[in-house]
C-alpha cells in the first residue's frame, strides 16, 4: 500500500469557533480572526433545535478588539425557520471582498436567534498562502492515521 503524504489538513485548517451554544433571542458572535493566511473561509454553522429563527452572517472588522464593524455584502444566509432543525449551513467567502484599503482585516461570524435556538461555528481555512494549513491549526488536536 503506498505512503500518503498529502493530507487534508494540509489545504484545511480549523481556524476559530462559536462553541456550541443555546441562544435566547441574542445575537452571539465568534472570536475575531485575521485574514491573511488562506485564499478562502468558510463558516460552518451547525443547528440543532430551532424554536422559532436564526439568521447568521460576516461580519468584517478594522481591529482585532473594538474598532469599526460592517456586514461583508453578501455573506449572509437567509433566515433558517422551525423547520431547519439539525441542518448545517456552509458560509463561503474569499479574502479579497474584505475591504481591506480601509483596514477590515479582521472577521467573525455574527449569529442571532429569535426565540430559542441551539447552535455552533466552526472557521474553517481552506487553500493556505503559504506552507500547509495544518501549521495553522489554533482549534484542534491533529490526528493522522
Amino acid at each position: 500500500m503506498p505512503v500518503q503524504t498529502r493530507y487534508s489538513g494540509d489545504d484545511v485548517a480549523v481556524i476559530g469557533a462559536l462553541v456550541p451554544t443555546v441562544q435566547a433571542n441574542n445575537t452571539t458572535a465568534s472570536s475575531r480572526v485575521k485574514l491573511g493566511d488562506f485564499h478562502t473561509y468558510m463558516a460552518v454553522i451547525n443547528i440543532g433545535s430551532l424554536q422559532t429563527s436564526l439568521n447568521a452572517k460576516i461580519v468584517q472588522y478594522d481591529a482585532a478588539s473594538d474598532g469599526n464593524s460592517k456586514d461583508l455584502p453578501g455573506a449572509a444566509i437567509t433566515a433558517l425557520g422551525g423547520e431547519d432543525d439539525n441542518k448545517q449551513v456552509v458560509i463561503e467567502f474569499d479574502g479579497i471582498e474584505f475591504d481591506t484599503d480601509n483596514g477590515y482585516f479582521w472577521f467573525a461570524v455574527s449569529c442571532t436567534a429569535v426565540g430559542t435556538v441551539f447552535s455552533s461555528v466552526v472557521i474553517l481555512g481552506v487553500h493556505p498562502r503559504a506552507d500547509t494549513a495544518s501549521n495553522e491549526q489554533t482549534a484542534v488536536e491533529r490526528v493522522l492515521v
